[in-house]
């Protein structure tokens, strides 16, 4: 395909018809190659993850949770706001009311539209801050710079328990909920 992208460490890379695409010719007036890039830039920061349910919550929902703080950061929230109601386009494919819950995420759906879904209004509830502390715990607990022999691989129980000590106990419920 000539718009996918890939992020692994210290490389970002894009197929030259990505760059190509042009925002101001688009209906929705988004800035899809900005948002993308900042999702790749973002997988550059997240913490080493155990290959276990749960890994897309610590992958690409985390990735996209960062980029939208970038685009929001970058151009306004009104624009953040037509680009969450192009990711909400993937909510109009009839689903399962099943789904496993996001601690458990491995599919699509999931990681890259559920989970930051999930994330932002806890942002909203608990602070930005709050939300980037727990993120920022996660990785110094489990940078995969530790010495060999000294492996530690998050999990999504990991950022789960991190999130409970920044979240005030009368909102512990939204833990659960989202």
């Amino acid at each position: 395909k000539g718009d996918s992208l890939h992020s692994a460490p210290g490389t970002i890379w894009y197929r030259e018809l990505f760059s190509m695409l042009d925002s101001d010719s688009e209906d929705r007036k988004i800035d899809l190659p900005f948002a993308v890039v900042a999702h790749e830039v973002a997988h550059q920061f997240q913490p080493a993850n155990a290959h276990v349910e749960g890994w897309a919550l610590l992958t690409e929902s985390f990735a996209w949770y960062a980029a939208l703080g970038v685009i929001e950061q970058e151009y306004g929230v009104e624009h953040l706001q037509r680009f969450l109601a192009f990711m909400r386009e993937s909510y109009l494919t009839p689903r399962s009311r099943a789904d496993v819950p996001l601690l458990r995420a491995s599919d699509w759906f999931l990681a890259y539209r559920k989970g930051p879904f999930a994330m932002y209004p806890l942002r909203e509830y608990i602070g930005q801050k709050n939300v980037d502390l727990a993120w920022r715990r996660l990785r110094e607990k489990h940078a995969s710079s530790k010495a060999p022999g000294e492996s530690s691989f998050a999990t999504s129980i990991d950022l789960y328990r991190e999130l409970q000590e920044v979240t005030p106990v009368s909102l512990h419920y939204l833990l659960a909920d989202l």
